[in-house]
């Protein structure tokens, strides 16, 4: 990972990730380098996703992006490890594990710039440059030197030391707004769409009648042919016939032979939100199906969000008036408020191997179809507590509607009950059965997509059986399994695909039996979990590294006293020495600590400490190095010294 570096562009992003960006192009990114974008996350809010942001995160990088949840554009990148993130900013190298990220580094390289702000109650002081924010951790004992508010740091603490950032912020400067941690962090807002934008484009849609295109001023009625669709909205994306008619059985009215066959064929417009149907007999467009591509559908991330107004009403104007339209973020509550009351809804489910989000619920009205997700689970979870799940979440190229690859997706829940807000809404012409209307607004937008026998497995060619299943090296055997049983599915039309899956998954279960047959000791596993045990990283935090010409300083005084106490023995041994060095000892710390009493209390520890780990490695480990009437004290003295020298240097 560090060998990777990214280019930090202050007001406009980090590496291939842009402020302003669409959900959809942050992804393609990740497609694209799968080897640097090895592990990614993706959190949401699962009840209403309106409510915080989503968030694509990098733990291998260290860094956040956060997307608005309602235009699904990149506002703000965070990043929360500085340590795991090499970046270049011009010619020079800032972060990583090689170059810290230093108050006096930021400011070389930087520049000046005015106060920051200190935030008392975290600690953490902010310094702002246009479009880049960095926050630094002040300790306890250096509070005195900053003030709650706007104040200026100084470049080193009296101790000569330098904070180093904790925290780095990218986001838009056209605002002029300061953005940092905390109530800071909501400040970062998405820029301005550039004029003629087609980029959540508001559609407005007139019941049974048309859609207008508000910034291109198409208007695309019922009955459309597909060179009128060409005409106005170009190309599409994707021609998908809709090749099985899998709920022809509830439609009693259908004229058409009760059979499996289907001519119709959708026009696919992932850049736009929408699909279109058109009648595989007459051509003509007879329904439209847009998308609002919210986290937790089983289609996200094939769609744009499409930014559809319904309106309500005798005329356009009359149900501004009263407020009646339906958009994305209207929850079926509203929708019931503004339509009235409907039968029940239809369930759309394809199983959690095909779907591991659940099932949605479909409600038909006159000329409309809208389709939500978790009601059952809004009724049954009121007033419980949830534990966030994981699962393995499937993104898709908005280009081409087929699954590209997985990553680990985590839905954050709360306790309060919320209406589930609109997934997708159907629109279709009057028919007689409202329920031929529901169930024909359920079938599959893609067509039949996820038979397609043509489908080829993109990671054929892998040679590791974990990133050709698109797992980790750590997930159990039911992951394994599951993941194997996805695959199997969505390419069983393709031979060579299905031996890959299967060699793959039969070398990972080979493997698997023949650790446990043969078990290992894995060193490295061992090691981590002893550093990440409280006791040793309770003693890990007591030491920090102080600047180097503070280090050189002390180790100075210390070899200076080591070798006054060899050249100059004495028959009362090297009492004077020893003095000398407890006051040392009580200097430095104070000099870092700036507090008589704990550093009277850490010196006077320390020389304790050291002069019994002295005495008994002289003892019981160390043969005597230096011979005279008085080798052992001098031998215990110098051991004393390296120690006392450590607890000087580097002792929190």
């Amino acid at each position: 990972m560090g060998a990777t570096v990214f280019d930090l562009r202050p007001g406009v992003g980090i590496g291939p990730f842009s402020i302003g960006m669409p959900i959809c192009d942050a992804f393609a990114q990740i497609e694209q380098q799968p080897n640097i974008y090895d592990v990614v996350h993706v959190k949401y809010h699962d009840e209403d996703p309106l409510k915080l942001d989503i968030v694509i995160s990098f733990p291998d990088h260290g860094f956040h992006l956060r997307f608005d949840p309602w235009s699904q554009r990149l506002r703000l990148v965070e990043i929360y490890d500085v340590k795991r993130l090499q970046m270049r900013y011009a010619t020079s190298m800032i972060g990583g594990p090689s170059t810290l990220a230093t108050f006096v580094a930021v400011y070389a390289l930087f520049g000046p710039t005015f106060p920051g702000i200190y935030d008392k109650e975290r600690g953490v002081y902010s310094l702002f440059y246009p479009g880049l924010s960095f926050q630094f951790p002040i300790p306890n004992q250096y509070t005195d030197c900053c003030h709650d508010g706007e104040a200026a740091l100084p470049l080193e603490f009296p101790d000569g030391t330098t904070p180093v950032t904790c925290r780095v912020s990218i986001y838009d400067n056209s605002s002029d707004k300061k953005v940092g941690v905390g109530k800071l962090m909501d400040r970062a807002s998405v820029p301005p769409l550039p004029p003629g934008s087609l980029y959540m484009e508001e559609v407005h849609v007139k019941l049974g009648k048309e859609l207008y295109f508000t910034v291109g001023g198409q208007h695309m009625p019922f009955g459309a042919s597909p060179q009128d669709v060409w005409t106005d909205l170009g190309r599409p994306c994707g021609i998908h016939p809709k090749q099985v008619d899998q709920m022809v059985i509830h439609s009693a009215s259908d004229p058409r032979p009760k059979t499996t066959l289907c001519g119709d064929y959708f026009y696919n417009y992932f850049t736009r939100g929408m699909d279109i149907l058109f009648d595989g007999e007459t051509h003509r467009a007879k329904k439209f199906v847009l998308h609002t591509n919210y986290p937790g559908h089983a289609d996200f991330n094939s769609y744009i969000k499409c930014n559809f107004v319904i309106s309500v009403g005798e005329s356009e104007a009359e149900a501004n008036r009263g407020g009646n339209k339906i958009t994305p973020r209207t929850n079926w509550e509203q929708v019931k408020e503004i339509l009235g009351e409907c039968g029940p809804a239809a369930i759309q489910t394809q199983g959690s191997t095909s779907n591991p989000f659940g099932s949605t619920y479909v409600y038909g009205y006159q000329n409309v179809a809208f389709e939500f997700r978790d009601l059952a689970e809004m009724i049954n979870a009121s007033g419980l507590t949830l534990a966030p799940p994981k699962f393995h979440f499937l993104w898709r190229s908005h280009r081409f509607g087929t699954p590209q690859r997985s990553s680990q997706a985590l839905a954050v829940r709360r306790d309060a009950a919320a209406c589930p807000l609109l997934q997708r809404a159907c629109l279709a012409l009057s028919t007689q059965r409202s329920n031929a209307m529901i169930v024909r607004a359920m079938s599959a937008s893609f067509g039949d997509m996820s038979d397609d026998s043509s489908a080829v497995f993109p990671r054929i060619n892998v040679k590791d059986p974990y990133k050709r299943l698109g797992i980790s090296r750590m997930a159990s055997e039911d992951e394994i399994q599951g993941a194997r049983n996805f695959l199997i599915q969505q390419y069983a039309g393709h031979k060579p695909s299905v031996d890959a899956i299967e060699s793959a998954h039969d070398k990972i279960i080979m493997q698997k039996f023949h650790e446990r047959k043969n078990p290992k000791i894995d060193i490295n596993k061992k090691v981590r979990q002893v550093r990440q045990s409280k006791v040793v990283s309770f003693v890990f935090d007591r030491f920090q590294t102080p600047p180097t010409a503070f280090l050189v300083k002390t180790a100075v005084t210390f070899a200076v006293l080591g070798a006054l106490t060899v050249l100059f023995p004495t028959e009362e041994g090297p009492t004077l020495q020893v003095l000398l060095s407890l006051i040392a000892t009580f200097y430095f710390i104070h000099q870092r600590l700036k507090k008589k009493l704990w550093s009277f209390l850490y010196g006077t520890g320390s020389f304790i400490f050291s002069w019994l780990i002295g005495t008994f490695l002289m003892v019981s480990v160390i043969p005597p190095f230096i011979k005279g009437p008085r080798g052992f004290e001098v031998m215990s003295s110098l051991l004393s010294y390296v120690l006392l020298w450590v607890a000087s240097s580097y002792l929190r």
